[in-house]
């Protein structure tokens, strides 16, 4: 069931890309007069349609780098929690280790403490 989904999802892209590029493609023939650009120094002519899409493929661009720069600083914060992890665990496991050996003392020593034994869980 869930391969069909899959399969379905991946053509409707193919499908929207397509219908994308046709439009495209029509934008493009309509509008193939030549454009007259200024940016600071530079100065240069161009079809309307080829300006246009530069300026599209520059933002696509400048987005895709902004979200590569997010998954990069998640991944970096991921790892870094995860090694926190690893030595909170290795910490809960020494504390927890040392508590069993001074409960083995409390019982080997016959209880010098008082009743409770002065030793309190705050795991639980």
């Amino acid at each position: 069931m869930e391969d069909y989904k899959k399969g379905s999802s991946n053509m409707l892209f193919v499908v929207l890309g397509v219908f994308i590029l046709l439009l495209g493609i029509v934008f493009a023939l309509q509008n193939s007069q030549v454009t007259p650009i200024k940016f600071l120094l530079w100065e240069f002519q161009g079809s309307l349609a080829l300006v246009l899409a530069i300026v599209f493929v520059g933002g696509v661009l400048l987005g895709l780098f902004s979200i590569i720069n997010n998954v990069w600083r998640r991944d970096r914060m991921i790892s870094r929690q995860k090694k926190e992890m690893k030595n909170l665990n290795v910490q809960i496991q020494t504390l927890k280790e040392e508590k069993a050996a001074l409960q083995n003392q409390e019982i080997d020593g016959g209880g010098k403490r008082g009743s409770s034994g002065g030793i309190k869980d705050f795991t639980e």
